[in-house]
């Protein structure tokens, strides 16, 4: 599932980084998927300009959500079970959950990649401190597994 903002990008050059991503880095090595995904996403602005994307890898079971400067606002936040939320322009109400939802804006030139745990990672040279990493949000978890909700 992939919703992309863009006049310069398209579903294929994102999905296309992406692949890039998936086939350099270490699938099951976190910080080995979370680089590849920073360098893939950092050549696409470079190469293509400004977008906001938010994708769900299901196989994965991942949520990726990326903005450039001058591109479509972005939030995310978990809900009370533990789930990642990302959306664009969107509140906990419209979205129809509880108010318990606490979205965070993704700052520009930065992505988060997870479902239990996330960091916005810096993948554009605006500050020229990719490799500092100024996430420039807080890093958010979940309150509570998914795994311990009552039926």
């Amino acid at each position: 599932i992939l919703a992309l903002a863009s006049t310069t990008v398209s579903v294929d050059d994102v999905l296309a980084s992406y692949n890039k991503a998936a086939q350099s880095g270490d699938a099951n090595d976190t910080r080995s998927r979370v680089n590849a995904l920073r360098k893939a996403l950092g050549e696409l602005h470079t190469e293509n300009g400004s977008f906001a994307v938010i994708a769900f890898d299901a196989k994965m079971g991942r949520v990726l959500a990326a903005r450039t400067k001058n591109s479509a606002p972005l939030s995310y936040g978990f809900t009370a079970d533990g789930t990642l939320v990302a959306c664009a322009g969107l509140t906990a109400q419209a979205m129809g959950l509880d108010a318990s939802l606490d979205l965070t804006s993704l700052p520009s030139g930065r992505f988060i990649f997870g479902h239990r745990y996330v960091k916005p990672i810096e993948f554009t040279q605006f500050w020229s401190t990719a490799q500092g990493n100024r996430a420039a949000a807080p890093a958010r978890k979940a309150r509570r597994s998914v795994d311990t909700v009552p039926e």
